[in-house]
């Protein structure tokens, strides 16, 4: 407590100055006046001075708390910002990318309905959309979008605000469709990068009409910005995952290209080594069974030499054979491109057969090889080329002979499956094993190190395009060390005349 005689202190301003004084630091204190005109007057001074100090304080008071709410705002609206750029930012794929956008600025701003329109192609075209319950949605009711035609105009302008959309002349035109929607007031920022316009980004109050806060244009405009970014980073990722797709599809195109080019040259590689095979090992185990028959003429006295008839057939039969290779290979080189060109003629199996067996009598006497014939002479007649036939048969003979022990059993039967004759050749030899069958019908190598696998496999490939160029079928089953059946199929000369 502070007192202040009159009689001490004439001066009424240095009076104000203690009572600022002690009103700044001290909480009470007593005046004492002796003529009461003056004391008067210093207590109005001093209550206008306080006045005066209560309506600064309460003002820069009220100033500081906008100021801090106004902070406050900024800094939600950042952080809010910088939340939604963030989930919109977190995905490249664009339909999430908006409808996270139209989600997230509905939830902000608390509006009806938000929604992402594109521009594409001259058309507008509604992609997301979020909207409260009692809401239309646009997606339903695609008819009732303004056309491109019609939401052009304002397609390039930074932001429209529309706090009555009747208000705005450019919004005119789209008055039909405000009404058919319910909507009050707009807001729309524009979706644009370099110089690009993408689309739109609205917001539709349709309960009632709203006046747009500076922030809330503020923030739209930014999350504008954002989600123009964004749905550019996922158009952009979009085109590197087509450009992949189409590299990845270039690439394996061009893989098939190489495959195919390594193919056909491991084939020409085959075919190479299939004819040095050929060259060395079929057309000489020929050419040295003929050298040395030869060689005993050549060594026997005197200039006339006789030759007697089992010699004459080796020399034809070694010839014969050379031949046959030699055709073989050249036959197979074309039949790939070109097929066969063949006579067909009805052709009575059994009597076929038996002039074949004739012929085949010394090879199955010398490989004391035992064979039954068993088709009727009273069977169908078949439709074939019968200088191809007698390829096959041949082949098929010397096949049996070739891979298996002398003393074999061989069996030819047939019998009729439709409008086809299935004929079988059965051997009680060493047999295959699975992988042998399947391609034995191939052209192929045999093994160097088997002696009765050597050489190339040309007479059941070449069998097989004999059989198929009749239209027929050629196979084999077979179990190792119990034997093995041949089978092909041909045409009836019946059913093959009334096809052609």
């Amino acid at each position: 407590m502070i007192s202040f005689l009159s009689k001490k202190y004439k001066n009424p301003w240095l009076l104000l100055l203690f009572i600022a004084i002690a009103y700044g630091g001290i909480d009470f204190f007593f005046l004492q006046y002796q003529h009461s005109p003056q004391a008067f007057w210093v207590l109005q001074a001093f209550m206008m001075v306080t006045a005066t100090t209560t309506v600064l304080l309460v003002a820069a008071i009220a100033k500081r708390q906008r100021i801090e709410q106004q902070l406050r705002h900024t800094l939600e609206r950042d952080r809010l910002l910088a939340e939604v750029a963030l989930k919109i930012r977190q995905s490249l794929e664009l339909g999430e990318i908006c409808q996270t956008t139209v989600t997230e600025v509905r939830e902000l701003l608390q509006v009806d309905r938000v929604y992402i329109g594109f521009v594409q192609e001259q058309t507008f075209r509604v992609v997301a959309e979020a909207i409260a319950p009692d809401q239309t949605s646009l997606l339903d009711w695609q008819e009732q979008v303004p056309s491109y035609e019609e939401i052009a105009p304002f397609i390039p302008q930074k932001v429209i605000i529309a706090d009555n959309i009747a208000d705005l002349d450019i919004l005119k035109p789209l008055k039909t469709y405000y009404q058919h929607y319910q909507i009050k007031s707009l807001l729309a920022v524009p979706l644009v990068t370099q110089d690009q316009t993408l689309g739109l980004l609205v917001a539709h109050q349709c309960s009632r009409f709203r006046h747009w806060q500076k922030g809330e244009v503020r923030l739209l405009e930014q999350l504008g910005t954002q989600v123009a970014i964004a749905v550019q980073q996922a158009q952009l990722y979009q085109q590197v995952q087509i450009l992949n797709s189409n590299l990845e599809k270039q690439v394996r195109s061009r893989t098939l290209e190489l495959e195919d080019r390594m193919l056909e040259l491991e084939e020409l590689q085959e075919m190479k080594a299939v004819f040095l095979q050929a060259v060395s090992h079929d057309l000489r185990t020929s050419m040295m069974g003929l050298l040395m028959l030869l060689k005993n003429l050549q060594n026997r006295s005197g200039d006339n030499i006789s030759l007697s008839r089992s010699i004459l057939d080796r020399l034809i039969q070694s010839g014969d054979r050379q031949l046959t290779l030699l055709n073989a290979l050249s036959e197979n080189h074309c039949a790939e491109n070109r097929p066969l060109l063949l006579n067909r003629q009805p052709i009575n199996l059994s009597n076929f057969l038996d002039q074949i067996l004739q012929e085949w009598r010394s090879p199955f006497s010398q490989n004391q090889v035992s064979i039954t014939h068993q088709i009727p002479e009273t069977f169908p007649p078949i439709f074939a080329d019968s200088q191809y036939l007698k390829q096959v048969f041949d082949n098929l003979l010397t096949n049996a002979l070739k891979h298996n022990p002398p003393g074999i059993q061989l069996t030819i039967k047939a019998n009729i499956e439709g409008n086809m004759m299935r004929c079988l050749l059965i051997d009680n030899g060493i047999g295959m094993d699975q992988q042998q069958c399947e391609k034995l019908f191939q052209l192929y190598l045999r093994s160097l190190h088997n002696q009765r696998l050597t050489g190339i496999g040309l007479g059941c490939y070449q069998c097989r395009q004999i059989i198929e160029a009749h239209g027929g079928q050629i196979g084999v089953s077979s179990i190792p060390q119990k034997g093995s059946q041949f089978w092909f199929t041909l045409p009836l000369a019946q059913s093959a005349k009334t096809a052609i």
